[in-house]
């Protein structure tokens, strides 16, 4: 019904161009666009949207509404609208002129005609030129938005990512911006050699975008890049200096690790494992060794079986990302990660975080093989040496830092917070423990739905900062309320 409907009226408009209905059923396509496809393609397929009149009509119809609107608004307020057109004007104009393209970018509208149509209402108008270019800029992003082609994507993320809401000053939009003139740029990675500067701004932006596309093919190379895999930094030794009785326990703890975790696999692995391990406990004098270490090496060695290329990576990974912070002695890096961690959930799930508060539980509790293994834990229990949502957590940490490593955390629980908040105290802790054992990290579903929910979370870096600071002032208050009294 909604289908005739729909081209029935589409039929009707096409003879007498009445705005108004143009203008309502332009609303009633984008309306169901997202759930009923079919019905915005018959609405597509009449030849009203490329009739250039209509358009104009359709805007001059909404800005007249608009105006009619605010006059309104002024009588009930006593005051002359006349008086106020000059200030609401602009407005005005950018606000319908702005609806009107978006719904340009979605029908079979001529481009160039586009442009001429917004610069002249913009100037009729008398909108403001950022805004001008704001308007141009969100029809070209809605017209590439639903294709894959990545440079494209990457193209109009930085033309959108000014500091400001209408500016142009920024250098993301500038070089967005001069993308368009650079000819001999095939790919999206070649926009890394253009300079030195443009490969330090974009190089994990560019990366992360070739992830999305074809992540099977150039993620092991891919990390090998970003982690420094490929150059040579020290030799494996596999040896410790056990002449010391502490020499000697960190060696067996090292081999009884590896074994309990890695019993599935050779002898021959197994050796290699704790090759790695040894190499790094005999020049990382700070860290040593500590429990968690042995996944992260596992890992990288089952994925490139390789130890010079997964020592080298582990040693990127502990240094560059300064994942080493976390094994420190008494561990306050790892500690102002569970603070973080515990104030992210109250963020986005503050429903869990009242029920875990009031049950006396935080991350603390259950998220310390999270962080320490960047999820690399669950290898053990798995069918498989690489389940897939792991590695596309890898991604995040390699291509994100931490944020990727929180947004991760944050989407596990998310996705089990209905079990969680009915789980009584002793019940969560167990039920999180459990999850490595089933199909959940493995599951190409839950791979697709964590590609979708992690861009909906805002956890920047700059929050990460600000909830890292708050932890050290209430460190620092605890400390002193703790400290002796002087005489």
């Amino acid at each position: 019904a909604l289908t005739v409907l729909a081209v029935f009226a589409a039929s009707q408009i096409a003879e007498d161009k009445e705005p108004v209905y143009i203008s309502a059923l332009l609303s009633f396509g984008n309306l169901v666009s997202h759930k009923q496809s079919y019905i915005k393609s018959a609405l597509l397929s009449n030849s009203l949207w490329s009739a250039k009149k209509v358009w104009g009509q359709v805007m001059e119809y909404r800005i007249s509404k608009e105006y009619e609107c605010i006059a309104s608004y002024m009588t009930k307020k006593n005051n002359d609208a006349a008086q106020k057109e000059d200030s609401v004007k602009s407005g005005i104009y950018f606000s319908v002129l702005s609806k009107i393209v978006s719904d340009m970018a979605f029908y079979p509208v001529d481009k160039v005609w586009c442009y001429e149509f917004i610069l002249k209402y913009a100037n009729e108008g008398a909108v403001e030129f950022e805004r001008v270019y704001q308007i141009i800029v969100d029809y070209e992003f809605a017209s590439f938005r639903l294709k894959q082609e990545p440079k494209q994507a990457f193209k109009y993320y930085l033309q959108k990512s000014g500091k400001k809401r209408y500016g142009t000053s920024n250098l993301h939009i500038c070089i967005g911006l001069s993308l368009n003139y650079i000819g001999e740029l095939k790919g999206l990675r070649d926009t890394l050699l253009v300079s030195r500067s443009w490969n330090k701004l974009f190089r994990h932006k560019v990366y992360r975008a070739m992830l999305k596309v074809k992540a099977d093919k150039i993620r092991l190379p891919l990390w090998q890049t970003l982690l420094n895999g490929s150059a040579m930094m020290y030799s494996i030794t596999g040896k410790l200096d056990t002449s010391t009785e502490k020499g000697k326990l960190l060696e067996e703890s090292i081999r009884l690790d590896v074994v309990r975790s890695f019993h599935r696999y050779s002898e021959e692995e197994q050796t290699a494992i704790i090759n790695i391990l040894c190499t790094y406990a005999s020049f990382d004098k700070t860290v040593e060794y500590c429990q968690g270490m042995h996944c992260i090496a596992g890992f990288l060695y089952l994925m490139y079986k390789s130890e010079e290329t997964a020592f080298n990576m582990m040693w990127t990974l502990f240094s560059k990302y300064q994942l080493a912070d976390y094994f420190q002695q008494d561990r306050p890096h790892l500690k102002a990660a569970f603070y973080q961690l515990n104030q992210l959930i109250a963020i986005f799930l503050p429903r869990l975080h009242s029920h875990l508060s009031s049950k006396s539980i935080s991350s603390a509790h259950f998220a310390s093989p999270w962080l320490l293994t960047i999820f690399t834990y669950t290898v053990q229990s798995a069918k498989t040496a690489a389940p897939c949502l792991v590695l596309r957590v890898f991604d995040e940490f390699v291509t994100s830092g931490s944020k990727g490593l929180f947004k991760s955390a944050v989407f596990v629980l998310e996705h089990f917070e209905e079990k969680l908040v009915e789980s009584r105290c002793d019940g969560v802790v167990k039920f999180l423990a459990e999850v490595p054992k089933t199909n959940f990290f493995d599951d190409p579903e839950i791979e697709k739905k964590y590609e979708e929910r992690i861009k909906k979370y805002p956890i920047t870096q700059e929050l990460l900062d600000k909830l890292a600071s708050q932890h050290k002032e209430l460190y620092n208050i605890a400390e002193k309320r703790q400290m002796p009294a002087q005489a």
